[in-house]
């Protein structure tokens, strides 16, 4: 392929997403304010540039990001964002959660460094990821493994919004059996993935469902503030080159204050 044919591609999280987050400058340009983990500055980018290659992902694989996993999830979140009590998520619209988790999760480096250190090598990251989403297309492997956990749809009511890590995603017990995945979607909109049956545990067997919509309250801001915590404490402590937490200018000057306070 030509470098005239390559994608300019968004490495980590998907340009839609970032969107969710911009503020539009004076030049008409889409701004992301993030939190830098490798030097705990608070910086800015467009969404068109951040985190982005040149042909990082070939074009097979872009084509096969934005139809199995993008387009669909901006579908759902759409439908999120105009949720009221009739709403009702149908099995599509789950399928399509799942499916945006596992090329998520693909595009991590976490694959690709087990992978190497399983087998003691040094493969290239970029091929295996590639690779990697070229066969999920084809076997969903990583979508059968996924797709039977428990999810709560958070829509995020409070005064204060949630921040993305550069992974989408990070765990709260990750080494328990009550483990829970929050993956963000936007700054009021996340999802929690937990192990299935937790949602009829919690209910003392009340309730059978595999989904749940709860709603955080104006008065709340405390519980998105730990969750925004633990998006940077784990961000920060990957091992990846880039990572960074995205957010609202408040929300990020917020995490600052909190981090540093706890310098003291």
């Amino acid at each position: 392929m030509s470098k005239k044919d390559e994608i300019n591609s968004h490495i980590f999280i998907p340009k839609s997403i970032l969107n969710r987050f911009a503020k539009i400058d004076e030049k008409n340009r889409k701004i992301i304010k993030y939190i830098d983990c490798n030097d705990m500055q608070i910086k800015s980018s467009t969404t068109s540039s951040f985190n982005t290659q040149l042909g990082y992902y070939n074009k097979q694989n872009e084509k096969i990001l934005s139809n199995e996993s993008e387009s669909k999830i901006g579908n759902v979140i759409r439908k999120i964002q105009n949720i009221n009590d009739n709403t009702v998520l149908n099995e599509k619209d789950i399928e399509y959660i799942f499916r945006y988790l596992s090329y998520q999760i693909l595009r991590t480096e976490f694959f690709p460094r087990e992978l190497n250190k399983r087998f003691g090598t040094n493969l290239n990251i970029k091929l295996i990821k590639n690779e990697l989403i070229k066969e999920e297309v084809e076997l969903n492997t990583l979508y059968n493994v996924l797709k039977n956990e428990d999810i709560h749809v958070i829509i995020n009511n409070s005064n204060v919004r949630f921040v993305l890590p550069t992974n989408s995603m990070y765990t709260f017990n990750p080494n328990s059996n009550e483990y829970t995945w929050i993956l963000i979607l936007s700054p009021v909109i996340a999802v929690s993935f937990m192990p299935q049956g937790t949602i009829k545990k919690l209910s003392n067997n009340k309730d059978c469902s595999k989904v749940k919509i709860i709603e955080f309250r104006e008065e709340q801001e405390e519980i998105i503030n730990s969750f925004n915590l633990r998006a940077i404490g784990t961000q920060c402590k990957d091992s990846s080159k880039i990572k960074c937490v995205i957010g609202l200018e408040k929300e990020l000057n917020n995490l600052m204050d909190i981090i540093n306070k706890n310098k003291e």
